[in-house]
C-alpha cells in the first residue's frame, strides 16, 4: 500500500501503478526495494533537469526504466556520452523514446554501424539517431529492410539518403503507411513523378493524415485556385503542403494591404508560391521599395522577381540614378540581369555595389528608402 501511495502521490493513476507494477521487468521486485529504487529515481532524474511530468511520461511509455538502478541509469548516460551526445540531446532522445535507456553501449554502437552502412557519415548516423531514437529499437535487419521499401517506392538510393536524414521520423512508419499517402495524392491529381518531386523536399508529407492532405486541396481551391493549379504551386514549392491554410490566409490579406487586390495576388502567388514563405516584413520591405521608385505593378507582371534582395534592387536603382539611367516599368529587367553581365556592363562588382550603396545604412538612416 505504501509503495501505492508514492506512486500516487507522483501523479499516476491507481491504473497507472498496478500496469507499472505488472511489467514483467518490475513485477520480480520486491515493493520495498522498488520503493527505495523509484525515490532514487526520482531525485536523481530532476536533477538532471526532467520534470515530474517529463519522467512520469517516460515511464508510462517504459516501465522498466523505473527498476534500473540510479549507477545503472549513469552508466548509461555515459555511454552515450562516449558516443558524442551532449547531456542536453541525452534528455531530449530519452524524453522522446525513454527505451534509450535501456540499450547497451554494444547496442548503440551496432546501430551506428548499420546506418553508417547504408551510405552514412558516422556524424550523420548519430544526427538520425538524436532525431529519432526509436530506431535503437529496431533489429538491423529491420533498418536495412526499411531502407530498400522505401527505395522500392521509387526513389534512387541518394535520394532515400537524404530524405531520411531530412526526416528520420519516417523510419517508424510501415510502408503501407508510406504507400497510402502515395495513393492519397495520386488520386488529387499529382502524377507519380510529382509526388515524388514534392516528398524529397517535404518528407514530412508522409506523417500528414489523408484526411490533412486532402483537406489541404480543397482549402486552397475555396481560395480560389483551381485543382491543376494548386498541383502545380505545390509541386514548384513543396513547402506550401505544410504552410497552415491560416497563415496562407494571412499572407493573402497583407498583400492586399499593399494595394493589390484578391486577384492580383491569386496571379502573384500562382506565379511565386514562394511569397508564402517569405516573411511579411521581407515581403513589405521590398513592395515598399518599388512603390518608392514607382513599379507597384512589378510584383504583378513579374512576382519572380520579388525573390531578389532588397540591397541588391536598390544597390543598381542607385547606380543607374548616378548615371542618369532612368528605370521604370518599361524597363525594369535591368535591375535584375546576372551579376556577371552586370559586372562587365558597368565595371562594379556585386560586392563593391552592395557597399558603396548600402540599403540597410540608407534605410536606418532614412527609415525608409525615398526616390
Amino acid at each position: 500500500m505504501e509503495l501505492e501511495n508514492l506512486f500516487l502521490s507522483l501523479g499516476y493513476t491507481k491504473e497507472e501503478y498496478k500496469r507499472i507494477r505488472n511489467d514483467y521487468q518490475i513485477i520480480q521486485l520486491k515493493d520495498e526495494t522498488l520503493y527505495r529504487i523509484v525515490k532514487d529515481n526520482y531525485s536523481f532524474f530532476i536533477d538532471m533537469g526532467y520534470s515530474k511530468e517529463d519522467i512520469n511520461k517516460m515511464v508510462k511509455r517504459q516501465p522498466a526504466i523505473i527498476g534500473l538502478s540510479t549507477n545503472t541509469i549513469k552508466q548509461k548516460i555515459d555511454n552515450l556520452k562516449s558516443l558524442g551526445y551532449k547531456q542536453e540531446e541525452i534528455m531530449i532522445m530519452t524524453k522522446r523514446f525513454p527505451a534509450v535507456y535501456m540499450n547497451s553501449i554494444d547496442n548503440l554502437k551496432q546501430k551506428i554501424s548499420c546506418i553508417m552502412r547504408l551510405g552514412y557519415t558516422e556524424e550523420e548516423a548519430k544526427r538520425i539517431i538524436r532525431q529519432h531514437a526509436g530506431i535503437l529499437g529496431y533489429s538491423v535487419e529491420s533498418i536495412n529492410q526499411k531502407f530498400e521499401e522505401i527505395i522500392a517506392l521509387g526513389y534512387t538510393r541518394e535520394e532515400v539518403l537524404k530524405i531520411v536524414k531530412n526526416r528520420p521520423s519516417l523510419y517508424g512508419l510501415s510502408v503501407e503507411t508510406l504507400k497510402q499517402k502515395i495513393n492519397c495524392m495520386h488520386e488529387l491529381g499529382y502524377t507519380k513523378e510529382q509526388i515524388r518531386k514534392i516528398t524529397k523536399k517535404v518528407p514530412q508529407m508522409y506523417e500528414l493524415s489523408n484526411e490533412h492532405i486532402k483537406q489541404k486541396m480543397y482549402n486552397l481551391c475555396d481560395l480560389g485556385y483551381t485543382k491543376e493549379e494548386v498541383i502545380k504551386m505545390t509541386v514548384n514549392w513543396p513547402q506550401l503542403c505544410t504552410t497552415s491554410i491560416g497563415n496562407i490566409r494571412e499572407r493573402i490579406d497583407m498583400l492586399a494591404s499593399l494595394g493589390y487586390i484578391k486577384e492580383e495576388v491569386l496571379e502573384m502567388t500562382k506565379e511565386l508560391p514562394t511569397l508564402y514563405g517569405l516573411s511579411i516584413e521581407n515581403i513589405k520591405q521590398k513592395i515598399d521599395f518599388y512603390d518608392s521608385i514607382n513599379m507597384h505593378e512589378l510584383a504583378i507582371a513579374n512576382p519572380k522577381y520579388l525573390m531578389q534582395s532588397i540591397t541588391l534592387s536598390y544597390a543598381r536603382y542607385m547606380l543607374y540614378k548616378e548615371k542618369g539611367i532612368a528605370v521604370n516599368m518599361s524597363n525594369y529587367r535591368k535591375l535584375f540581369i546576372g551579376n556577371k553581365e552586370f559586372e562587365k556592363s558597368y565595371g562594379i562588382t556585386k560586392e563593391d555595389l552592395l557597399k558603396q550603396y548600402d540599403y540597410n545604412k540608407e534605410f536606418e538612416n532614412n527609415k525608409g528608402v525615398s526616390k
